[in-house]
């Protein structure tokens, strides 16, 4: 029975010996000298180092593990581990096995095709120092690839797409500017009406509750409650719909007291104001006569009273009429206020996870490939 336990922990220990080194225990060396050659395999630290060397000075993060024994796994999963183990698991892995070639790669410089090409070209080599050495070989010659015309090809697009994109963003900018500008001229209007009608509560106050009239005080409770509300509203405004709505409240508050002031002075109650709409103009139809000269139109005069004569209620008097409507004018800007969307759509061309790349692009997702038997 001590036999067998001991025959049983000596198989364990061989094939311990004898297996590859896990991903985890050569990331490290890797991410600091950029390669890790196992005991046994056969390459050496110089070859290996300069073909990374020479990987780098073209400007790919390359990296390379020789194996001294075949991962269970197989060459191409052993990359894609390596890989998720470095700094941004980004780069090219190139690991070379006894028995298989494979490789992966995200967010680097060579396109899957480029790499499967190079991948194939060395497989000739007889030793695994010239697998590497002809992988990064096949990957850096300039003539073989062509990258330079692509390289001031990808220059070209790039300052072309940026001087688009700046162009377009001061056009937006200017836009938002002016919008902005007009936002904040509309509600300085607003909070001066808001000011005005605080002073017109403290001045109506004591004589209301001298009258003891119950409808001139429900009117001026009901002023009050609204001018409670609409200072806060106002500040959270972000936007010419919001500011409306804020001083549609603050006109019919003013309302309110007009008609507590009425009831005071025993005049007839104001009619409560309808907020305006912006229409058009009509069409003139062409005269089939000549043209008479037209009456003008009447319009019908506000109330006077004896009091706040200059202050009586209007819905989007004064400088808050006059913006409202050049904000109306300004909803066909792009970027404008409102939460609205400019015709067209976007959408992003960039993932926000992994893919794996296809043929013929930069690999500028997560791609592997390989696992190709060394001949």
């Amino acid at each position: 029975m001590n036999k067998l336990l001991v025959l049983a922990l000596s198989s364990i220990a061989m094939l311990a010996l004898v297996a590859a080194a896990e991903p985890a225990e050569v990331t490290p060396q890797v991410a600091a000298e950029g390669y890790f050659i196992e005991r046994g395999a056969d390459a050496t630290d110089e070859v290996v180092g300069r073909a990374v060397s020479d990987a780098r000075s073209a400007g790919s993060r390359f990296y390379a593990v020789v194996l001294a024994e075949e991962p269970t796994s197989g060459a191409t999963f052993y990359a894609d581990a390596v890989l998720d183990g470095l700094p941004g698991q980004e780069g090219t892995v190139l690991v070379v096995a006894p028995e298989t070639v494979g490789w992966a790669s995200n967010n680097d410089i060579w396109t899957t095709d480029q790499l499967n090409t190079a991948l194939d070209a060395s497989l000739d080599g007889s030793s695994s120092d010239d697998v590497v050495s002809i992988f990064v070989a096949e990957l850096t010659d300039p003539g073989s690839s062509g990258g330079s015309g692509l390289m001031w090809l990808l220059v070209i697009g790039v300052l072309v797409v940026g001087v688009i994109g700046f162009l377009v963003w001061r056009s937006r900018r200017s836009s938002r500017n002016r919008a902005q500008a007009a936002l904040s001229e509309m509600k300085a209007a607003t909070q001066a009406r808001i000011d005005d009608l605080a002073n017109d509560i403290l001045d109506d106050e004591a004589e209301i509750e001298e009258s003891g009239n119950e409808e001139a005080g429900r009117r001026f409770d009901q002023a009050t409650a609204i001018y409670t509300d609409v200072a806060d509203e106002l500040r959270r405004a972000q936007t010419p719909r919001a500011v409306v709505a804020v001083a549609s409240k603050v006109d019919e508050a003013i309302w309110h007291l007009d008609c507590a002031e009425a009831i005071l002075d025993e005049q007839p109650l104001p009619p409560k104001p309808e907020p305006p709409r912006a229409e058009p103009p009509k069409p003139q139809p062409r005269p089939s006569a000549p043209a008479q000269a037209s009456s003008p139109t009447t319009v019908a005069p506000l109330p006077q009273y004896r009091r706040r004569s200059t202050r009586q209620s209007s819905y989007g008097a004064g400088d808050v009429m006059k913006t409202m409507l050049a904000m109306q004018a300004m909803r066909s800007m792009r970027g404008g206020f409102g939460g609205g969307r400019s015709g067209g759509s976007r959408s992003s061309s960039r993932s926000s996870g992994r893919s794996r790349s296809s043929g013929g692009s930069r690999s500028s997702g997560r791609s592997r490939g390989g696992g190709r038997r060394r001949g």
